[in-house]
């Protein structure tokens, strides 16, 4: 018993629906489906384009290469924004100017 819930089985009212045996069947069938329509349309084999470029998967357009850039930056960009500002922080912390 679980802060007196007698069970939380897939019919219990303090079950969640997103839990259930029917969801999960659900989401094994939605994902099943998305790799058929990738394998039909071969979206991962386009030999049109070049390799690293970024290509959006619902109509084929290309990312501009300033986008493309910015893109694969942004990790190390936030990576170095983010020690800046907890250098900031700690030394306003600790009583420096």
């Amino acid at each position: 018993m679980l802060l007196g819930c007698k069970c939380l089985d897939e019919d219990s009212e303090f079950s969640h629906k997103e839990c259930g045996v029917s969801r999960i069947k659900r989401d094994q069938q939605d994902v099943g489906n998305l790799i058929e329509q990738f394998e039909r349309f071969q979206i991962f084999e386009m030999s049109d384009f070049c390799v690293g470029e970024l290509v959006r998967l619902t109509n084929g357009d290309v990312a501009p290469t300033d986008i493309r850039c910015d893109l694969i930056s942004a990790l190390e960009n936030g990576k170095r924004s983010h020690k800046v500002h907890r250098r900031d922080v700690n030394s306003k912390a600790c009583g420096f100017p």
